[in-house]
């Protein structure tokens, strides 16, 4: 998941508690957007960790080879680019 689709669904939550849900929304104001941070970039503070990805989704122009088949997954928010 990439972190703008997390604030994305947290803000759609916002709504929902505040009881302005009128079905979800993927265009935010700057506030609502900036309210949805505060909560994720609290929860990062405290330790939690984004999705695991591969490392060649991390780094997908990368030459980096994997070893013996072996799968690595790193902690990390999916590229925004993609």
């Amino acid at each position: 998941m990439k972190r703008s689709e997390a604030l994305k669904l947290i803000a759609n939550q916002l709504s929902f508690l505040n009881g302005t849900f009128n079905g979800v929304k993927d265009v935010f104001t700057p506030a609502e957007i900036a309210s949805a941070d505060v909560i994720l970039t609290t929860i990062e503070e405290v330790g939690m960790q984004p999705p695991n990805i591969k490392l060649n989704r991390m780094f997908p122009k990368s030459e980096c080879q994997v070893v013996e088949d072996s799968e690595y997954w790193y902690g990390c928010w999916e590229p925004e680019d993609e």
